[in-house]
């Protein structure tokens, strides 16, 4: 019998649902919900299940994005997942919003920085390492909320050993922050509801 993980993610202005199935990613629902997260989600939840014919209580295992990110978006998904597990006796995967965006960049070998626009001058941060032909982040500096001059001498740490590519949900306000430091390779990216459901699979033993 199969067992399936669906994965929340309200980390940002987006809410972002992944789907696998023992272990395969399997699908996802992506969408921009804004404030509204809260009057979504269920709805977004119910859909997205039934899509594939399946119930709440088909759900082996659940996840949810902890951050960091948008403090109201995260606690509508921390409390609505955890409701849903409580109410079926499973567990909760956490993880981190910038380790999803960093799995969905995850394509070579080689050094990868995600970055999200905390506010303030400052952005979250953290840098993996993505083992080539493998579908596994190390995390190399410690994620947190970090001035453009402490990400720059992050990266200064690291030059020459790997290629690290950049990758963001709101690159104008990185360009505007980081200037001509910003490489023209940097890419924009979303926090897909397909990496998160995979990245949780791996993590299964940490619930």
């Amino acid at each position: 019998m199969s067992e399936f993980l669906l994965s929340v993610d309200c980390s940002s202005g987006w809410t972002s649902l992944g789907l696998a199935e023992d272990g395969e990613g399997v699908g996802e629902l992506n969408l921009r919900t804004g404030r509204r997260q809260s009057e979504l989600l269920p709805v977004m939840v119910d859909f997205f299940l039934n899509t594939r014919s399946l119930k709440v209580s088909d759900v082996s295992f659940y996840s949810v994005a902890v951050g960091p990110g948008s403090f109201t978006g995260i606690k509508v998904g921390i409390v609505f997942t955890q409701f849903l597990a409580w109410a079926e006796g499973k567990k909760v995967i956490p993880l981190s919003s910038l380790e999803i965006l960093a799995l969905d960049t995850a394509c070579s070998g080689g050094m990868i920085l995600p970055l999200l626009w905390a506010g303030g001058g400052k952005i979250y941060a953290s840098l993996y390492r993505n083992k080539e032909g493998e579908n596994v982040l190390e995390e190399s500096f410690h994620e947190g909320a970090y001035t453009p001059e402490e990400i720059s001498g992050m990266i200064e740490s690291w030059k020459g050993e790997n290629i690290i590519q950049w990758v963001t949900d709101a690159p104008e306000k990185i360009k505007g922050l980081f200037g001509q430091r910003v490489p023209s390779t940097l890419r924009h990216g979303l926090s897909r509801g397909i990496s998160a459901a995979k990245l949780a699979w791996s993590k299964r033993g940490e619930a």
